[in-house]
């Protein structure tokens, strides 16, 4: 039992790694895209509220904001234990259509890629663990 288990982790650790490598690079690119099309602008958390659905529920989070002198109001689609009402958030807009949002992230494309290739690294080094029989 214990050689099987060892032999499925061996393989299945690189699998995972490179799947996850991969993953990380399409959310760079997906990064990049975003800062493309949608422009960044302050909001400020107007309202949280807890909304049951088949699910269980979940928190939902209304932001105002303006773009152009207009005032608009959208969820922010993504909360967490730290944000109030009043709070100042980041969020990018299309211009094309304000009323679409999303969070703007900290984090840059090349954090994804640098993180998502030493994954890829890694599954790369397990591979070759798992081929020479280590």
């Amino acid at each position: 039992m214990g050689k099987i288990f060892k032999k499925v982790y061996s393989i299945l650790f690189p699998m995972i790694f490179f799947a996850a490598g991969i993953g990380l690079i399409f959310l760079g690119f997906g990064n990049i895209r975003d800062r493309r099309i949608y422009t960044e602008t302050t909001a400020v958390i107007s309202n949280i509220s807890y909304v049951e659905d088949e699910r269980g529920g979940h928190y939902e989070v209304l932001v105002k904001y303006s773009v152009d002198g207009n005032e608009y109001e959208a969820a922010l689609g993504q909360y967490n234990t730290g944000m109030s009402v009043g709070q100042e958030v980041a969020i990018m807009y299309d211009p094309g259509d304000p009323n679409s949002i999303k969070a703007a992230g900290n984090a840059s494309s090349t954090m994804y890629f640098v993180a998502g290739f030493v994954a890829i690294l890694l599954a790369a080094a397990g591979g070759y663990r798992v081929m020479k029989g280590y």
